[in-house]
């Protein structure tokens, strides 16, 4: 895998992408219900990219990432996405009032029976020490 990250010189913003890529094969020895013995084989073939960043203005801030995962291997193949994104206003005494939004999605290529796609979204009030 390799990451590459960027913070400006006082802080207040700062930039990343992480790729990784890993290919495993395994097989496992199994006792099958009856008694008679097997083998199980599993192959992996992951690749993940993340990018993700955020910045501060003043009282202003934004923050973010979105990741994508995907196993090509011939086993059980899917894919995935992870998003999110807040935007604060940050206020007096470490308080700080943002509104975000988070995004999951899954797919399985040989079935739908555990796919999914959630979208969640909302208001909060943080607290930070200063």
């Amino acid at each position: 895998g390799i990451a590459v990250n960027w913070s400006s010189d006082d802080g207040g913003s700062t930039f990343g992408l992480d790729l990784e890529n890993y290919t495993i094969t395994s097989g496992v020895g199994i006792v099958l219900p009856g008694g008679d013995p097997g083998r199980s084989d599993y192959d992996l073939d992951l690749f993940t990219a993340t990018v993700f960043g955020g910045t501060r203005a003043g009282v202003f801030g934004v923050d973010g990432s979105l990741s994508f995962t995907e196993d090509g291997g011939e086993t059980w193949p899917m894919d995935a996405w992870n998003g999110r994104v807040r935007f604060t206003i940050y206020g007096a005494a470490g308080l700080g009032y943002a509104a975000f939004a988070q995004y999951w999605s899954y797919d399985e290529q040989r079935s739908d029976v555990d796919d999914f796609d959630v979208l969640r979204y909302g208001l909060a009030i943080h607290w930070r020490f200063e």
